[in-house]
């Protein structure tokens, strides 16, 4: 998994390029048959139409999953946080990562779920509710969302699927022939802070899967 951390500011459109060693057959864009040394280029953007009214939007790229499996569900082995910090983004023009002659390469780590019940008192008849799972580099920054979504409105359960393995992270160098990350401290491996929000009220619960699943979080509202 790679993460593009990014605030910009306008209401048009950014594109983001970069190359991976995977395979991306199917995909679009490059991706072919073969081996698992093939590798295609990956092309992001998002846009929109101009309007008035604003004087800034504000839009986070919170992450781009990639995998060399294109079969590969969201609980397969193999998926990593991978942070690049620094990504230009502009109305104008593309952000290109890495050339093709030198793909991404990350760590695979392990996986575990972090799972439990979300309750609200009284009970509606639908909870509302969501739950995300941030990890924090160390020295504070980067904040990473790794997962996240609705709880189950009806039983109001949750469950994350997280890499057990350290964090990767690298600065973006424009024109770089090659991209280097470095491994954070193993003390942010499999460490997480799960948020759940419920009617605008927000509550937290730090967890560590570095040792296998964790299956007793529980939030109650309000």
């Amino acid at each position: 998994m790679l993460k593009f951390l990014q605030k910009f500011r306008g209401r048009s459109a950014f594109v983001v390029s970069l190359t991976v060693a995977a395979l991306l057959t199917g995909c679009g864009g490059g991706g072919g048959g073969g081996t698992a040394l093939d590798s295609g280029t990956l092309r992001l953007g998002l846009t929109d139409s101009p309007s008035c009214g604003y004087d800034a939007v504000n839009v986070t790229v919170q992450k781009v999953r990639v995998h060399q499996s294109s079969t590969a569900a969201d609980t397969a082995a193999g998926h990593a946080t991978a942070t690049i910090t620094g990504v230009p983004v502009t109305t104008t023009a593309g952000a290109a990562i890495n050339p093709s002659s030198a793909p991404i390469s990350t760590p695979a780590s392990g996986q575990a779920t972090a799972s439990g019940p979300v309750t609200i008192t009284p009970v509606p008849s639908v909870i509302d509710a969501t739950v995300v799972a941030r990890q924090t580099y160390s020295g504070g920054t980067p904040v990473v969302e790794v997962a996240g979504g609705p709880v189950d409105g009806v039983a109001g359960t949750f469950s994350l699927t997280l890499p057990t393995g350290a964090p990767v992270k690298t600065v973006y160098v424009a024109g770089a022939s090659s991209i280097s990350f470095a491994t954070d401290p193993t003390a942010t491996a499999g460490k997480y802070t799960l948020v759940a929000t419920s009617g605008g009220v927000s509550k937290s619960s730090p967890i560590d899967v570095s040792g296998g699943n964790v299956t007793d979080v529980s939030f109650a509202f309000p």
